[in-house]
């Protein structure tokens, strides 16, 4: 099991011992209050979200993308919106 304990805002995975464990996408093992364990379940809840609404095109996809970029733009700043909208694509597979 690798574990890192050298993220920003982690508690130095010292959770991880007291089973709060989660493995993100890339295989890395955080506990389960890690910013990059968070950061990647609300991508995939808005990428849920977003097939849920059903869009019936890209374009309609790209907008209703782009909209959810927006809103959180405005709430955390443009770097937490390419963080979200990073994360949102490698989990789609796109690069």
């Amino acid at each position: 099991m690798t574990v890192d304990k050298t993220k920003e805002g982690c508690s130095g995975c010292e959770q991880v011992a007291t089973e709060r464990i989660a493995t993100l996408r890339t295989g890395i093992v955080v506990c389960n209050t890690c910013p990059d364990w968070m950061l990647e379940c609300e991508a995939r809840e808005w990428l849920q979200r977003i097939r849920a609404k059903g869009p019936r095109n890209q374009k309609e996809g790209f907008l209703m993308m782009k909209e959810l970029f927006e809103s959180i733009k405005k709430r955390r700043g443009l770097a937490g919106a390419q963080a979200l909208q990073a994360e949102i694509l490698a989990i789609r597979g796109d690069k």
